[in-house]
């Protein structure tokens, strides 16, 4: 005989063992769970007579001592624990349908808890779970075609790719402070060149991506660090009158711009809209913005895709100071992101090259930057509101 210490996996213990001896005289509610191992591996066993002992183990029927019929005992304990509890998990279901279901009127009552038949309650009726096996066995393979499992795989491979994006838009707020870290929402931005680029302009498309996740406002404003360089802001009575007009929807999706092209200081001599943008961009801006629209809408060459920006009493926005509906936001990103493509497309080798812009009469590493601030007027409504600085 020799004494083992269980500490992990019992199973294995049993299987090797002659006897189980249940030593504890403890007055137990269930039955204890190492004699339903011990029984169904078929051992014999030794137990003390407690009430719960002797509701399941008879006396020389499936236990008993030491004797020449020890294996033949063994074996009936083995089928006996297979149906071990069956009577109180059928009773116990019954009573609970019984308290759960409203029967209506039309159906025929059931049968009372005590009117179930005995031989109902003594086996599990294992040959009908057989059918099910065999049946699930037979659908699972007329249901799930190789086309399905791939098609599984896909939705596992897309959830999969959401759930990474989804952990990479919260990776992009800084800990402890309301602003977000672009490069880890954009990867583009990881490398200098674009960040140079584009500016603030990388900016938008970083907080596009995803923006449910750190914006769920219905109005989204920017104003661009030139303001705050030169110490300006927006007037008090400005302010009110453009959340007056933001909680009242009095203009709809209408553009408010607060960055007023006819204050800009580098527009002395009041140019229109596209003489403005020429004298900033090396007198090149029709002409790039031209080529980029023409190769956005694959347009002939003959035809002058440039908008108008008519000279009417209204104004233009510059410095990325503005505000728009969400919505509009995102729509407005979408476009600008063709727009940006093509017009990397047009200028990338040059500039990547030799540091040399057409935008720009210098090396200049903010390329994009000056044509990209005044793109938010080309491709969004035209009506405007004027609103003033101190």
């Amino acid at each position: 005989m020799e004494q083992i210490v269980i500490v992990k996996d019992e199973s294995s213990f049993l299987g090797i063992a002659d006897i189980v001896v249940y030593g504890s005289f403890l007055e137990e509610q269930s039955f204890p769970a190492i004699m339903i191992k011990a029984m169904c591996l078929g051992k014999l066993v030794i137990a003390p007579d407690l009430p719960i002992i002797r509701k399941y183990v008879d006396d020389g029927v499936n236990g008993g001592k030491l004797s020449p019929s020890a294996r033949n005992i063994a074996l009936i304990g083995k089928e006996n624990a297979a149906n071990l509890l069956v009577s109180e998990v059928i009773e116990g279901y019954a009573s609970l349908l019984d308290n759960v279901l409203s029967l209506p009127s039309e159906i025929s009552s059931p049968k009372a808890i005590a009117d179930i038949s005995k031989h109902r309650k003594v086996n599990w009726q294992w040959i009908l779970f057989k059918d099910i096996t065999a049946n699930s066995t037979k659908i699972l393979a007329q249901e799930f075609s190789p086309a399905d499992w791939a098609e599984e795989k896909l939705i596992e491979m897309e959830n999969t790719r959401r759930r990474l994006a989804e952990e990479e838009s919260t990776k992009g707020r800084r800990p402890g402070v309301d602003d977000i870290d672009a490069s880890s929402r954009l990867p583009l931005l990881n490398g200098a060149y674009y960040r140079d680029a584009l500016g603030e302009y990388g900016a938008f498309l970083a907080i596009a991506n995803r923006i449910d996740r750190i914006h769920r406002n219905a109005w989204i404003g920017f104003q661009s660090w030139r303001v705050f360089a030169r110490k300006e802001s927006l007037l008090r009575k400005a302010e009110r009158l453009l959340l007056e007009a933001i909680q009242a929807q009095k203009h709809g999706d209408t553009l408010y711009f607060w960055a007023r092209m006819d204050k800009d200081k580098r527009n002395v001599l009041q140019h229109d809209f596209w003489s403005f943008c020429d004298t900033i961009n090396a007198g090149n801006c029709r002409f790039v913005v031209s080529e980029a629209l023409q190769k956005m809408y694959n347009l002939q060459h003959d035809i002058d895709p440039l908008p108008p920006m008519p000279v009417d009493g209204d104004t233009w926005s510059v410095m990325h100071s503005w505000v728009l509906p969400s919505r509009s936001f995102l729509e407005f990103v979408m476009l600008s992101r063709i727009f940006v493509a093509a017009l990397d497309a047009q200028m990338y080798d040059e500039h990547h090259r030799s540091g040399h812009c057409i935008l720009s009469i210098t090396k200049d590493r903010q390329c994009y930057s000056r044509v990209l601030e005044i793109l938010v007027n080309v491709c969004g409504p035209t009506t405007l509101q004027d609103t003033w600085y101190t």
